[in-house]
């Protein structure tokens, strides 16, 4: 072979290193383009991570709140305030909000029960304006009216909204509320408003919607809570009812020719089942009523008085009918006799109740209060006991 001369071998070794110099510039641009995507991946997996740990820690947030929802409903089964306050709270710091306001519709109007956010001036604010009827006036009686969510992006914007100044004054710009539905009817409703325009998340409105569902459990709960608790209530009147009734038969038995016994525990029952100071049982003797028996703390002065209806026992007799005095301190004009004896003997409410035989009355039972306190107008009936609702005792 021939020799290659010296400018030949010197071309070749320049071409060789440019196509070296040139392989390595090729892996060097592949080296940073496959650093910027690597760059790119970690940078998205970065974001991803965030929003995942985002949504776990809301996630936890929502169910903490609503367990707590939960705990104040079960520590106050009759009173519904702490959970309204309670929701007001948590749905105002999870709907990222300023503000929020529970209201209750009662069939008529929408009442102002409970608020976060609020000041002084702002809370006076909102309570001249409720209560309201369901209208298109504001977010909570629209909601009520409509029975779904409404949303007010932009209260300025919004031709039917009439709260536009309490609001601007108040410090709010958008407000969304939500119904609180007892088997498809409006009960009540929840709001949440910001300082800025703009629509809710879908994930906002989703989580108000669910505190408007604890809302309604806790009016629900209240209800049937307090329901057991008038039929308790009556079941046990009842068996008082029964039992004073066999304590007398039981006093009538043991002394079949002693009326005095019978007159005794009578007065002593009136007194004590409806929640009487004291109780007197006169009987009649021509035109003149005596006093037969006295249960109660209250002093007497005399052993009998004319029939006449000049006091409210008298009363009684002559109309054959019960007298119910509610304050006999103030009824000179009608009872002069019984406001003398009232004024002395330091009693107001009262109430007599002919004793009748055959239609003629024999004698008055009468029960009386130191206080102005009226007795239930409800004559009390065994039979009909469980199916009355009512506060205080019947009278007997």
């Amino acid at each position: 072979m021939r020799e290659q001369s010296p400018k030949v071998a010197a071309r070749r070794g320049s071409r060789a290193a440019a196509n070296r110099t040139s392989a390595v510039g090729s892996s060097e641009a592949d080296l940073q383009s496959q650093l910027a995507i690597l760059r790119a991946e970690n940078a998205r997996l970065s974001d991803d991570l965030r929003a995942r740990t985002q949504e776990r820690q809301e996630a936890r947030e929502y169910q903490t709140a609503t367990s707590d929802v939960l705990n104040v409903i079960s520590r106050s089964p009759t009173d519904v305030q702490p959970v309204f306050d309670m929701i007001a709270h948590s749905a105002a710091r999870l709907c990222q909000a300023r503000f929020c306001h529970v209201f209750r519709f009662d069939g008529e109007l929408v009442h102002f029960v409970a608020h976060h956010g609020l000041d002084e001036e702002g809370r006076e604010q909102v309570r001249a304006d409720y209560p309201l009827p369901p209208s298109r006036a504001s977010a909570a009686t629209r909601s009520v009216l409509s029975g779904v969510v409404e949303e007010i992006p932009d209260i300025e914007a919004d031709t039917e909204y009439q709260h536009t100044f309490g609001a601007l004054l108040i410090g709010y710009r958008s407000i969304m509320a939500v119904p609180m539905l007892k088997d498809g009817r409006p009960i009540g409703a929840v709001a949440v408003a910001k300082t800025q325009t703009g629509r809710f998340p879908e994930q906002q409105v989703e989580l108000l919607q669910t505190f408007a569902d604890q809302a309604v459990i806790a009016i629900e709960n209240a209800r049937l809570f307090e329901e057991v608790q008038a039929r308790t209530r009556e079941l046990q009147e009842s068996l008082e009812y029964q039992t004073a009734t066999s304590d007398v038969l039981n006093v009538i038995s043991r002394s079949p020719s002693q009326i005095q016994p019978v007159l005794e525990t009578i007065a002593e029952t009136a007194r004590r089942l409806c929640e009487a100071y004291d109780a007197l049982i006169f009987l009649r003797q021509g035109d003149w009523l005596s006093l037969a028996a006295h249960r109660g703390p209250i002093p007497l002065d005399l052993a009998g008085w004319p029939v006449e209806r000049g006091w409210v026992t008298g009363r009684a007799v002559v109309d054959r009918v019960p007298a119910h005095v509610h304050d006999l301190t103030a009824a000179g004009d009608e009872f002069p006799v019984g406001q003398s004896l009232a004024l002395r003997s330091g009693h107001r409410t009262t109430l007599a109740t002919p004793l009748l035989r055959e239609g003629d009355a024999i004698g008055a039972i009468v029960i009386r209060r130191t206080e102005v306190r009226p007795f239930s107008d409800r004559p009390p009936d065994l039979r009909r006991s469980g199916r009355h609702r009512h506060r205080e005792r019947p009278v007997v």
